[in-house]
C-alpha cells in the first residue's frame, strides 16, 4: 500500500544524524536533539565564571564546550573545543607521550561531533581523523568517519570506514550496526541483516539496532519479524521515535489504521518537525473517517513541503 523504498530517503538524514542511530557509550547526547535547559544554562554560566578567573584552563573550555554541545549551541561549542585543543597543545601542559592521546583525544572527538551537527562534513572528518592519528578510540572514530561519508550519501566509502573499524575491534557492535545501516540503504538486505544480527549478538540492549533491523524486515515485507523487532526496540526504549515511525508504517501495511495512528500520534506529541509524520497520521485519520482532523494533518504536511500530502489532500479534502 505504501512505497517503503521511497520513504527510506525521506527519513535518511534524521537516521544518519542519530535519532535512529547508535552513539558510542561515551557520547550520551542524542545527536541533533540539543536543548538549552535551565540546568545546562546554569552549568554554562558557572563554567564561564570560572573561566574569567582561569582563562588558560583547558579543561574548563572542554567542559563548557560539552555543555554547549548538549544544549545545541554548536558554534560556540566549536570555538570552545578549538580553544581547548590550542591550550592542550601548548608547552604549558607537559603531558607524557603515553598519556597524550587520552588527554587531547576527547577534544578532537567532540569537535568532530559538533562539526557534524553543523553540517561541516570536511571539518568533522578531519577531527575524527586526528583522533585516529593519535590512536584515540580508533575503532569508534572510524565509525564516526563513516557517518560523515553516509551523510554525503557515499555509502560504499562509509562501508570501507566500518571495515577498518572492525579490523581494529572485531567485537564492535557499533561498527556492525553502522555497516548494516549502510548496506540497507544500498538495497543489500542480506548483508544488512547479517550485520544487524551480529551487532545484536554482541549487544542486545541497543534499541536502535532492533529498530533498524525491524525496518529492514519491513522493506523485505517480512511483517511478522519486523513487528517483533520494532516492539522489542520500544520495550528497551519506550517512545523511541524511530521504532514508532517504522511500526506505524508497518501497521499501515497491515491496514491496522488505529494502531498506526496511535504510533504516529505519539511521535508528534514529542516532535512536530517532520512533515512526513503529519502525512502518515493524516492518512490514518482519513481511513478512520476522521475527515476534518485528517485534512488538517495533510494540509500541515503539504505546507511544510511533504511530497505525498498535496495529492491526497486534493483527493480527500477539496
Amino acid at each position: 500500500m505504501i512505497n517503503i523504498r521511497f520513504l527510506t530517503n525521506s527519513i535518511l538524514a534524521a537516521a544518519i544524524a542519530g535519532s535512529f542511530f547508535s552513539c558510542t557509550p561515551e557520547t550520551t547526547v542524542e545527536y541533533g536533539k540539543g536543548n538549552l535547559t535551565p540546568e545546562l544554562r546554569a552549568r554554562i554560566d558557572s563554567i564561564t565564571s570560572l573561566l574569567e578567573e582561569n582563562p588558560d584552563d583547558k579543561n574548563l573550555f572542554f567542559l563548557r564546550g560539552k555543555a554547549r554541545f548538549q544544549a545545541g549551541l554548536y558554534e560556540p561549542a566549536e570555538l570552545d573545543f578549538l580553544k581547548s585543543i590550542q591550550l592542550g597543545e601548548s608547552p604549558a601542559y607537559n603531558i607524557p607521550p603515553d598519556e597524550y592521546a587520552d588527554f587531547i583525544g576527547p577534544d578532537y572527538e567532540f569537535l568532530g561531533h559538533t562539526r557534524f551537527e553543523m553540517g561541516k562534513s570536511a571539518g568533522a572528518y578531519e577531527a575524527f581523523t586526528s583522533c585516529i592519528r593519535l590512536g584515540f578510540d580508533t575503532s569508534n572514530m572510524y565509525v564516526h568517519r563513516s557517518r560523515v561519508r553516509a551523510l554525503e550519501r557515499k555509502f560504499r566509502e562509509a562501508i570501507v570506514e566500518t571495515d577498518s573499524s572492525i579490523l581494529f575491534d572485531s567485537a564492535s557492535a557499533f561498527a556492525y550496526s553502522a555497516r548494516g545501516f549502510y548496506y540497507d540503504n544500498l538495497s543489500e538486505p542480506t548483508k544488512a541483516l547479517e550485520d544487524f544480527n551480529r551487532s545484536l549478538s554482541l549487544d542486545p540492549s541497543d534499541a536502535r539496532v532492533w529498530s533498524n533491523r525491524g525496518y529492514c524486515y519491513l522493506k523485505m515485507k517480512n511483517l511478522e519479524q519486523a513487528e517483533q523487532d520494532l516492539t522489542k526496540s520500544l520495550s528497551l526504549e519506550p517512545g523511541f521515535p524511530g521504532a514508532l515511525i517504522y511500526r506505524g508504517m508497518l501497521y499501515l501495511e497491515k491496514e491496522n489504521y488505529q494502531s498506526a495512528h496511535d504510533d504516529f500520534d505519539e511521535v508528534l506529541k514529542r516532535d512536530e518537525s517532520d512533515p512526513r509524520i503529519f502525512y502518515f497520521r493524516g492518512l490514518c485519520r482519513i481511513k478512520l473517517e476522521m475527515l476534518n482532523e485528517g485534512c488538517t494533518d495533510l494540509k500541515k504536511a503539504a505546507d511544510a513541503g511533504d511530497l505525498l500530502a498535496p495529492k491526497l489532500y486534493r483527493q480527500e479534502c477539496l
